[in-house]
Formats: C-alpha cells, sequence, structure tokens
C-alpha cells in the first residue's frame, strides 16, 4: 500500500503509484510528482501558502507503517532520541526527521501540532500587520467594519480599543492620553487633532503672559535689579538670603511682583491638565473614528489601484503579496503607531520651556 493510494498529482491529474517519485510540499502538505513539482517550479497551491489552506488527505499513518522517504525508499520511523541536530525534529506522526520550523511533514504530509513554522509573510516580516491572529478568523463587525480589519490597523492593544469600540461610548477615560496628552494622539497618528491640542497648550499661556504682561514686566525688572551681571549661582544666593529674612525690604517687593506673576502660572499649568483630562476623555472616541475611516480610505484606495504594493514596499516582489496580505499592509500603515513625532515634538516642547 503506497501512502497516497487513489490519489492524483495536482498538476498532471494522474494516480500515484507505487513506484512514484513522491515531494510533499511542507507548506501545506500537497504531494506532487517530484517531475511535476520541478518543471512547476514550485506548489501547486503556492498561492494558498499564507492563507489557512491545508491539503487533506483521506491516508493516514501511523507510527508503525512503513513510509516512504523523498527518494521513495522505505524505513522505520525514526525515534525523537536519535534527533541530534539543533534545527531538526521528527514528524508527530510517521516519526521521521524534518525541519522544526515546518507545518507539515515532507514525508508522509502529516500536520505539525508544534511546528514553529512561519513562511515568509511580508505583512508580518516587515512589521505593518496586526499581531493580533486571534481576530482573523473572527465574523464580529464594528459599525460594519470587521473587527480583523480593525485589529490590523490598531496593531498594539487592539484588545483594550475593540472592546471601547463596541461600546461606542462618547466619553470614556484613557490614562495614556492623561499622562502624554497631545504627544498621545500623535503616538496613534491623529496628527490634526494633536496640532490643535498642542497649539492650545502653547496659546492659552501666550495670552496670559499678554494679558499680564506688565505685572511680568514688573517681575523680569525686579529679578535685573538684584542680579547685576551675576551668574546663576549667584542670584540664586541672593534670592535665598531675600528668602531667609522675610522682615526685609527686598522681601516685600519681590513677594508683590511673585503675587503679580502667580495668575500667569496658575493659568500656564492648569491649562496643560485641562487639555490633558479632556484629550484623556475623548482619545477614545477620537481613535474609534480614526480608525473606522482608515478603513475606509483603504478600501476606497485597494478599490482604486491594484498597484498598492510599489507604494507600500517597493522592494518586495509582487507576486508574493495576496491580496489579503497588501490589504494587511496597507491597512497596518495607514494605521499602527508612531513613536518617530512625538519623540521630536516632546523634544522640542522641553527646548521652548527651558
Amino acid at each position: 500500500m503506497i501512502l497516497h493510494e487513489n490519489e492524483k498529482c495536482p498538476v498532471c491529474d494522474k494516480l500515484f503509484t507505487e513506484d512514484d517519485d513522491i515531494v510533499i510540499c511542507p507548506h501545506c502538505g500537497t504531494p506532487h510528482h517530484r517531475e511535476c513539482y520541478n518543471s512547476l517550479g514550485h506548489c501547486v497551491n503556492k498561492d494558498k501558502h499564507n492563507t489557512d489552506f491545508e491539503y487533506k488527505s483521506d491516508c493516514s499513518a501511523d507510527s508503525d507503517s512503513l513510509i516512504p522517504n523523498s527518494n521513495h525508499l522505505y524505513y522505520n520511523p525514526k525515534s525523537a532520541e536519535s534527533n541530534n541536530e539543533s534545527k531538526k525534529t521528527v514528524c508527530s506522526q510517521c516519526g521521521a526527521q524534518i525541519n522544526n520550523d515546518v507545518p507539515f511533514c515532507n514525508h508522509c504530509g502529516a500536520k505539525q501540532t508544534n511546528a514553529q513554522y512561519s513562511e515568509f509573510n511580508p505583512a508580518q516580516n516587515f512589521g505593518f500587520a496586526s499581531q493580533n491572529s486571534v481576530y482573523e478568523s473572527s465574523n464580529d463587525t464594528i459599525d460594519g467594519k470587521s473587527v480583523a480589519d480593525i485589529a490590523c490597523v490598531v496593531v498594539s492593544n487592539s484588545d483594550r480599543f475593540i472592546k471601547k469600540f463596541k461600546e461606542n461610548k462618547t466619553v470614556s477615560w484613557n490614562w495614556g492620553a492623561f499622562f502624554f496628552g497631545p504627544l498621545y494622539l500623535f503616538f496613534r497618528k491623529m496628527y490634526s487633532k494633536g496640532f490643535i491640542f498642542l497649539a492650545l497648550e502653547f496659546a492659552i499661556p501666550l495670552l496670559s503672559q499678554a494679558v499680564f504682561y506688565d505685572k511680568i514686566k514688573a517681575f523680569m525688572s525686579f529679578v535685573n535689579s538684584i542680579a547685576q551681571g551675576q551668574k546663576y549661582n549667584e542670584l540664586m544666593n541672593v534670592i535665598n538670603d531675600i528668602v531667609a529674612n522675610p522682615d526685609g525690604e527686598l522681601y516685600a517687593q519681590m513677594l508683590e511682583v511673585y503675587q503679580g506673576i502667580m495668575p500667569v502660572i496658575i493659568i500656564s499649568y492648569l491649562s496643560i491638565i485641562v487639555i490633558n483630562v479632556v484629550i484623556s476623555l475623548f482619545a477614545d472616541k477620537f481613535y474609534r473614528n480614526k480608525v473606522l475611516s482608515v478603513i475606509d480610505k483603504v478600501n476606497s484606495n485597494l478599490n482604486n489601484d491594484s498597484s498598492l504594493s510599489v507604494t507600500i514596499m517597493p522592494m518586495m516582489e509582487e507576486e508574493k503579496l495576496s491580496q489579503q496580505d497588501l490589504r494587511k499592509l496597507y491597512l497596518s500603515r495607514m494605521g499602527g503607531v508612531s513613536l518617530f513625532l512625538p519623540m521630536m515634538i516632546a523634544v522640542l516642547m522641553i527646548f521652548l520651556r527651558l
């Protein structure tokens, strides 16, 4: 009895015989005549390798069977103890030595339950695709958009956001947005809203300084009068001496001018807190709208432009990008997170406030 009895080669459509040299695709388990495989240059089901496709065979083998190897020789199944190569393992079905990263045995075609297989997938290997594979088989939708697409756009912390998106509350709390304010919006690529709130954080203190310009001018005049060309450390020593003598005339003058600029200080810090609170309350709603709009835009672009693979990753071979891979790449690139821009803005903010 041969392993693939009563089965046909998918290339030549001829039944396999005991004398045939049979090779099995390690990616999907599809058997071929070796000559047919070589003439084709790849597995007949290559286009399905990045999907859930799995070749189904009615034949099965147990550990006591004699299994033909790739040279159509017969051998007794090997045990795990005989495998001394770090990159080799044994087939869980027939015991043949195989690579530890393939999902199917290339001798008997059995699916490997513990395989660490990861076929080249442009969407994953270049870091754009969502790593939330649990959603790929889900049929759930949010406002007509699949949660698989949403997870692909969100990329990180998708469980939290999908839950929030389903609740669809106008107001919720986001601690990341509270602590980082506009920088959080830039991190999640909500650039327009990020610039609006960032502008407010700078505009409100500037307006308060304009309103209290006379008070600020008086304070600076006092500081200059006691500084008299002294270095910063020397000036601080003078101010400390004034504070240490609350009955002196200079202390009264300093207290008066300092109280004059207190509203500016309070408004500056309070405005930042209020803005961050507002962002934290509406960040999830903002992001929900952002993610859904990204999916709409990707759908529109994919329908209107079949050459997006060149724009996304020009060094890739287009034949390796299935429509599913192309969609994941584009969703993840349009979504995901951005670290460079918020870091640059944070450095600029620190520099301007020094």
